[in-house]
């Protein structure tokens, strides 16, 4: 029992080593944080960050419908992007107006609909919006083009 503890504690260390050395790290200068939730399945969610050694998308991922089911345990898995890769997600929400007021939160009461969720951070300036039945074109195809990672 003992050496299983150990060898799980070394391996969990020895990931946390891993994911630190291959992954950017540093101050966030940018991120957005995009989840998506549906009626009868696990949400969608990820975390795109800029920093000052480079890009990721960390996916979160979640057992049981609608998220969270008895004794499953959410997890995470971080990819390093191109900062090309990030240029292309970012400016899907550019140039469709997300920082304007263009974009905005709509929540139309629909049965069985999906709610999806963007909080961004660039410098000092945040913004979340929160749509429901009705989405931006812009939301819509940076959750399309989040999925293909």
């Amino acid at each position: 029992m003992i050496m299983f503890g150990t060898h799980r504690f070394i391996t969990t260390l020895s990931l946390l080593c891993l994911a630190s050395c291959t992954l950017p790290s540093g101050k966030v200068l940018e991120s957005y944080d995009a989840c998506s939730i549906p009626t009868f399945s696990p949400p969608d969610h990820h975390t795109l960050e800029r920093t000052e050694n480079g890009c990721r998308i960390i996916s979160h991922y979640y057992h049981g419908d609608g998220g969270y089911g008895p004794k499953k345990y959410p997890w995470t898995t971080s990819k390093r992007i191109s900062i090309k890769d990030w240029d292309k997600l970012v400016s899907i929400l550019g140039r469709g107006g997300f920082w304007t007021s263009e974009v905005h939160d709509c929540n139309r009461p629909i049965p069985d609909g999906t709610a999806l969720s963007v909080k961004a951070r660039k410098g000092d300036e945040t913004k979340t919006v929160r749509q429901n039945g009705q989405y931006s074109p812009c939301i819509l195809r940076f959750f399309k083009e989040l999925d293909a990672y």
